[in-house]
């Protein structure tokens, strides 16, 4: 069963949002890099919503990549209480139980 276009082009925009926002916050750009991930939390909302189960690895792979950018951005600013709900939410056993091990450890390929 081939993924709905639509769920794929979130996840692709997912993880290129969680890509380009990392990359912003190592050049110390953290206002722009915000901006970018609140703008994705609607994209991560709706892909987080999806019943679509045909790319349930890929999905749950974009949306861990997101909060842990959040996670990442927000340990930068000294928001620690937002970081570490973040890391609440991307280490969270429900998603983390759709990825291998190895695919736990990798972040932005």
């Amino acid at each position: 069963m081939e993924p709905k276009p639509e769920v794929e082009a979130l996840i692709r925009i997912l993880l290129l949002v969680t890509k380009t926002a990392s990359s912003l916050a190592g050049c110390d750009e953290l206002d722009y890099a915000e901006r970018l991930l609140m703008r994705a939390a609607k994209f991560e909302e709706i892909l987080s919503k999806s019943q679509d189960t045909s790319s349930e690895k890929p999905k749950v792979a974009s949306i861990v990549s997101y909060f842990s950018t959040r996670m990442e951005m927000e340990w930068r600013r000294e928001n620690e209480s937002v970081a570490y709900h973040m890391l609440g939410k991307a280490s969270d056993k429900a998603l983390l139980c759709h990825l291998s091990s190895e695919d736990q450890n990798i972040r932005h390929r």
